[in-house]
C-alpha cells in the first residue's frame, strides 16, 4: 500500500519550533499533514507526565519529552510501532524519559495523567481496500475495524479514570467516519474546547469507492465534499477535554 510508504527512511521535522528525527516503516502509519497540524497546537508544558496512546512512529511522546515531560508513556497495540517508537525515542532523539509500551490504550500502566494526547485511527474504510491490506495497515488505519471511530468511542469511556481534575486530553475529530456519535459521546463524558478546525484531502480510497461513500453520506453518518478542483476533502477537529466530575 503506497499509503503506509514502501520502505524505511528517516525524516526530520520541526514541531513546535522542536526538532524532532523519525525512522518511519511500511506498516507503521507515518505522520500525516493533519497529524503534523495536531502535533502543532498540543499544549505540551514541561514538568507533566504524558500519555501517548497510539503512539505510531512516537512522534507526539518525543514532541512531549522534548518540550520537558517529567514522565510519558507511550503505547500502542503493534510490536512494529512499539519497536519504531522506541527505536526513534532512544536512538534518533535521545529522549530518556520515554517509555513505549505494547497495549490497547493505557495497557497496564496505572495512575493518572496531566496530559493525554490520542491521535487514534480514525477512518472508515470500504471493505475492498480493507480487505488488502496487512493486519498492522488495517490496525493503524481504521483499528482494523469498518466503522472506523470504535477504537475512538472505546476510548473516550475509558480515558476519565486515568485523568484528574485538571487533566488535558486532546483528540481529534474526522468526519470522514460517524462524527456524530463521537460528537455525542464527548458531550456525556467530558467538557470540551474546539482548539482548531480545518479540511484535508480524502486519501485516494475515498474517490476510488466513492459509490461505496456516497452511501454513508446520503444518510448523514459522514461529512465529505468537494472542492473547486474535484478533490474530496473531510472536516476535521482538535478538542482539548476535561473530566465532567
Amino acid at each position: 500500500m503506497g499509503y503506509f510508504g514502501s520502505s524505511e527512511h528517516v525524516q526530520d521535522y520541526a514541531i513546535q519550533n522542536v526538532a524532532v528525527r523519525l525512522r518511519h516503516h511500511p506498516n507503521v502509519f507515518p505522520p500525516s499533514p493533519f497529524g503534523l497540524r495536531f502535533a502543532e497546537v498540543l499544549d505540551l508544558r514541561a514538568g507533566e507526565r504524558v500519555a501517548d496512546i497510539g503512539t505510531g512512529t512516537g512522534l507526539l511522546g518525543i514532541l512531549a519529552a522534548k518540550k520537558g515531560a517529567r514522565e510519558v508513556i507511550a503505547t500502542d497495540t503493534s510490536a512494529a510501532a512499539v519497536e519504531l517508537a522506541g527505536f526513534n525515542a532512544r536512538h534518533l532523539n535521545a529522549v530518556e524519559q520515554m517509555a513505549v509500551v505494547q497495549g490497547s490504550f493505557f495497557g497496564e500502566v496505572s495512575g493518572c495523567f496531566d496530559a493525554i494526547v490520542a491521535n487514534l485511527p480514525q477512518e472508515m474504510v470500504p471493505p475492498a481496500y480493507l480487505d488488502d491490506l496487512n493486519a498492522d495497515q488495517a490496525q493503524a488505519l481504521c483499528g482494523g475495524s469498518r466503522g472506523g471511530n470504535e477504537l475512538l468511542l472505546e476510548f473516550l469511556e475509558l480515558a476519565p479514570r486515568h485523568m484528574h481534575a485538571g487533566s488535558r486530553l486532546y483528540i481529534i475529530v474526522n468526519t470522514i467516519t460517524d462524527y456524530k456519535a463521537t460528537l455525542a459521546a464527548i458531550g456525556r463524558n467530558y467538557r470540551s474546547t474546539l482548539v482548531w478546525e480545518g479540511v484535508a484531502p480524502t486519501k485516494d480510497f475515498v474517490a476510488a469507492h466513492l459509490g461505496w461513500f456516497r452511501e454513508r453520506l446520503d444518510t448523514g453518518m459522514i461529512d465529505i465534499f468537494t472542492n473547486p478542483d474535484g478533490r474530496w476533502h473531510a472536516r476535521q477537529f482538535v478538542y482539548e477535554l476535561s473530566r465532567l466530575s
